[in-house]
């Protein structure tokens, strides 16, 4: 069926290219959409996963927090620091367990394990002397490259005028 342009009329034209546009603002609408669920599920997937590494993170320093605490209770004798410990670990299993995200975890809590933490780790005197000797080593290692980067250099240059020289004495001499 060929359309001439006697046969259409502007009306169908205009009602053509409404019908055009309003399709291409849907599969705009659509794309959008579709990129947003796409951004959302990434972000919800990123905040499950901080979610699941801060538990982690938060159970371990639970546990070494109480077997700390256990090592350093003298004798069995003493219930009254198990008994406290045993409290304050169902108090924070329970605020773990009811998944909420992380965030929601009081201060005071994170603030007592940090000081906890704090109150029972050894420094490690020696690991800093380590790390300047390893900091000290590659300056070294560093400036001895230099250095032989300049003296290969100049071992070139040198051999380059001694083999010029040479050339120039082993010429025939000019007329």
């Amino acid at each position: 069926m060929d359309a001439s342009p006697e046969l259409c009329s502007p009306v169908e034209d205009i009602q053509y290219l409404l019908y055009i546009e309003s399709l291409k603002r849907y599969m705009d609408l659509t794309k959008n959409i579709k990129r947003q669920v796409n951004e959302h599920a990434r972000v919800n997937s990123d905040i499950k996963f901080d979610y699941l590494r801060e538990y982690e993170r938060l159970a371990n320093l639970m546990k070494q927090v109480n077997l700390c605490t256990v090592l350093e209770a003298q004798s069995p004798q003493d219930g009254k620091l198990l008994e406290d410990m045993l409290h304050k670990l169902t108090a924070v299993s329970a605020k773990i367990a009811n998944d909420k995200l992380y965030a929601e975890i009081d201060g005071p809590t994170l603030n007592e394990f940090k000081a906890q933490l704090g109150n029972k780790h050894r420094p490690r005197t020696q690991l800093t002397k380590h790390e300047s000797d390893v900091a000290e080593n590659c300056k070294t290692i560093r400036a001895v490259r230099t250095t032989l980067e300049h003296v290969e250099s100049g071992v070139d240059i040198a051999t380059s005028l001694t083999l010029d020289q040479l050339a120039n004495e082993l010429q025939p001499p000019q007329k």
